[in-house]
This record gives structure tokens, sequence and C-alpha cells, in this order.
């Protein structure tokens, strides 16, 4: 049987779409890294947890219906590429809620024009984003708000930074810097949006 994908949101339950619940509840296997797999709880304890990416290949696509959750939304920086690589058949994808549409609500900011970068592992170049009026950073235990902060003041960047932590859950923080100001970082569950002073 093929695949189905459902984007979990940033982690709130009641910010789950209704038909993602649905399959939830009707799936004979749901697996989710563990963050996930805690916070659906409520809606079903017996989640698979997934421990690396490639453990979705040792699921047993082939004979059971079986649910995959991925935080935010599957198709923005999520696990549908990997999935899709893999040749593994995606019967249907559920989107979700992403950490950058949930901040940019919560900080009232039109996003159409918005560009995105993931830092998640991955190497840097800042030069690239020199002509983008704001863009927004899915950030690593690595490529933290201190050292995007740091970073970003060395390549001449000047402007706003706004970190949510923890976004969606009871402990949210929403914090607003300076280009280049010492962060202390509340939680590694975070993101930046960057407004560029130079427009």
């Amino acid at each position: 049987m093929p695949l189905i994908i459902a984007g979990a949101g940033p982690g709130n339950i009641e910010l789950l779409t209704q038909e993602a619940v649905r399959t939830i509840k009707d799936a004979d296997i749901v697996a989710g890294f563990e963050r996930i797999a805690s916070d659906i709880q409520p809606i079903r304890d017996d989640v698979k947890v997934l421990k690396t990416i490639s453990e979705i290949l040792d699921l047993p696509i082939e004979s059971k219906k079986v649910l995959v959750l991925a935080s935010g939304d599957p198709c923005f920086f999520g696990i549908t590429e990997f999935v899709k690589k893999k040749n593994i058949k995606i019967e249907k994808i559920i989107t979700g809620i992403s950490s950058m549409q949930y901040l940019m609500n919560k900080l009232q900011k039109q996003w159409q024009a918005l560009s995105f970068y993931s830092f998640h592992g991955r190497e840097v170049d800042f030069s690239s984003m020199k002509d983008k009026e704001s863009f927004f950073i899915l950030t690593d235990k690595t490529n933290n708000p201190d050292t995007i902060s740091a970073r970003l003041k060395e390549e001449g960047f000047r402007g706003r930074l706004f970190v949510g932590y923890n976004l969606s859950y009871p402990d949210e923080l929403i914090e607003e810097y300076n280009i280049g100001d010492k962060i202390i970082v509340k939680s590694f569950l975070n993101t930046v949006l960057v407004e560029n002073e130079k427009y």
C-alpha cells in the first residue's frame, strides 16, 4: 500500500488539520520522530518512534496502511523529497502548518515575497542573501540564532532579527534583536526571520 505523509504542524495538536487527525486514528501504523510522537499521544499513544529518517524504509508499507508524521509541512524542507528519492510510492500528502507560516502570522507580517533557507547540517553562504529584503531561516544546534546574528554582522548585514522559540507550545517565546546582538539561545527548537535594513 502506498505511504501517507502528514504534516504535524509546529507542535501543538490543536493546529493539526481534521484530515490529519482522522488519518492518524485510521492508519494501521503511525510513525514519527520523538517530539511528534510525544505531541500526538492524546490522539494516539502507539506511535512508532523513528530515530533516523532512513528507518522509514523499514516500515511495512507494502502490507499495512502506514502514516509518517512530519514536523511542520511535509513539503517545506520536509521528508517528502527523501521518500521520493527512495522510490517509495506516496498515496497522499496531508498539509500542515509550517513554523514559517506560524511565526509570520504571530508577527502579523506578509510572507508571499519571503525567501526561505534551511541551515540544517548545511554550509551557509550568506552572500546569496544580501539582495533579499527579508528571509526566513530554519536553524540547527550549530547554526543557532546567536551564530546567525554574529555571522550576518560579519557579512555586513544591518537590520533586525525575530527569533521564535518553541512555537505553538505553552512556553512559546518570540524575541526581537538587532543584527549583531548577542543572543542567549533559549531553546534549540527555534526559527529566525531576518529583515535586511538595506531595503
